[in-house]
């Protein structure tokens, strides 16, 4: 399905969990990891100059907990949750360095340590199962620390790079995939306006489904009834004449039901045929 937006943007979205890839993070506030971290870069550009004099601003540090892959649908309710939820981490440790992260390239990160972050990962997992809210995650996803930024394409070498996110309301970062797989970015009123044209999107199907349901059972009921009648008239025909007269017309209405009721069941078949050139090319 393809959606178009007010910024003219069109996206392309069906109803797999890899449309979207959302990042579940938690700001860093404290001076002395930061410090820590600082040095790690710092001795990671010295070593490495292709990867130039820039790195991740200290004030943006955080440390990425989780990626899961909602339905456009389900974003904000899981933003909502997971914001309601972010805390002050105290028993923070980092550990080695990471050259490789999953498909998104190699840059450095500093991988992360703390049963708090694990506690909070799993209350907020039960929160989204308790609500009923689908997702996928990343099952082998190490939390870590980016010490470059990653939507920077300068500082990533180009044919590793195959990502880029931006900050969604401060604790989490949202990408979009589009039909060659390049995520893009999305703008908060982007991804507002998506949502509701996707929520209308299957409202209108749901109804379209109904309405479907509806044609063939009055269609399968008239055709019954068609041939029901036919039958009778078939036994009437046997009868003295004047069952005969009354059989000639039960054959006639009988045939008037059965062909009313094929009509139906093939304007169905039809109209659903017709929704699926829609889906396959919209411009028809």
């Amino acid at each position: 399905m393809n959606v178009m937006l007010a910024s003219g943007k069109t996206i392309a979205i069906d109803e797999k969990f890899n449309d979207f890839s959302l990042a579940l993070q938690v700001p860093i506030k404290d001076p002395k990891v930061i410090e820590e971290l600082n040095k790690r870069r710092d001795a990671f550009v010295e070593a490495n100059s292709n990867y130039g004099q820039i790195g991740e601003d200290s004030s943006r540090y955080h440390i990425t907990i989780q990626l899961f892959f909602p339905k456009c649908t389900e974003i904000g309710s899981i933003i909502k949750l997971y914001n309601s939820m972010v805390m002050e981490i105290d028993d923070l440790k980092l550990t080695e360095h990471c050259q490789s992260l999953g498909t998104r390239g190699q840059f450095p990160v500093s991988i992360v340590e703390s049963e708090q972050l694990r506690k909070l990962h799993e209350e907020f997992q039960k929160k989204l199962t308790i609500q009923s809210i689908k997702y996928q995650k990343f099952n082998d996803f190490t939390p870590h620390v980016s010490l470059f930024a990653v939507s920077v394409h300068a500082l990533i070498p180009p044919q590793t790079m195959s990502c880029t996110s931006i900050k969604f309301r401060g604790e989490t970062e949202l990408s979009h995939k589009n039909n060659e797989a390049i995520f893009s970015v999305l703008a908060e009123k982007d991804l507002l306006e998506l949502k509701n044209k996707t929520i209308q999107s299957t409202s209108v199907e749901q109804n379209s489904t109904i309405q479907g349901i509806s044609m063939m059972v009055l269609g399968g009921f008239i055709t019954v009834l068609g041939i029901a009648t036919v039958a009778i008239a078939f036994v009437a025909l046997n009868a003295p004449t004047l069952g005969m007269m009354a059989g000639l017309g039960s054959t006639v209405v009988g045939i008037g039901f059965f062909a009313a009721g094929t009509h139906l069941l093939c304007k169905k078949n039809h109209l659903s045929r017709h929704e699926v050139s829609l889906q396959q090319n919209p411009n028809l």
